[in-house]
């Protein structure tokens, strides 16, 4: 049996598909559809007509993505270099509040209170509280003394970081041994 078939042409006037004829004029859906442009064969139903270039809604939507990607990656490069400065400023303070605290801990004598002061060189400041801690129970009457006092150091390092304040603390305890007079005279 010879199945006929129909050839559909576009509106240019080119052949842009065959369909298998069936009786009383009723078409199947295509099964074989190429398209004939200036007689290349090959080109498939719904490509692009009249060459291989961009359209401008896709040129756009291009830039468009392109823009924002952009815009993203410099953000986090700049994020990236805040980090490492304020990184750099937490470092060189933990390093100055070790620092009074070595200076602490090296002194003979302790006394409760709070000092202030600036170190020489830097734009950093630093704060020492120092307390005595009771290693007894308040409540509890004794006449037993502790061979050591222990003394709660605090150090406190600020800077100015941009319009910002910062401030970094480090606390650490101190055990001394108490004086010979004060230990006779209790």
């Amino acid at each position: 049996m010879i199945v006929p078939y129909k050839v559909q042409l576009s509106r240019s006037g080119r052949v842009c598909g065959l369909f298998p004829a069936l009786p009383g004029g009723l078409f199947r859906k295509p099964f074989f559809r190429r398209i004939f442009w200036g007689g290349q064969q090959g080109k498939t139903v719904g490509k692009r007509r009249g060459g291989a270039g961009f359209t401008l809604v896709e040129m756009v939507v291009a830039m468009a993505i392109l823009g924002i990607s952009l815009v993203l990656v410099i953000e986090l490069f700049s994020g990236g270099l805040r980090l490492g400065r304020a990184s750099e400023e937490y470092t060189l303070a933990g390093h100055l509040a070790r620092q009074k605290v070595e200076e602490i801990f090296l002194s003979r004598e302790i006394g409760e209170g709070t000092e202030e002061g600036e170190f020489e060189g830097t734009s950093y400041r630093w704060q020492v509280e120092v307390k005595k801690v009771d290693l007894l129970p308040v409540a509890m009457e004794t006449d037993y003394q502790p061979p050591m006092d222990l003394y709660q150091i605090q150090v406190r390092i600020i800077w100015n970081s941009g319009s910002k304040e910062r401030s970094t603390r480090i606390e650490t305890y101190k055990a001394v041994k108490p004086e010979a007079n004060e230990s006779k005279t209790t």
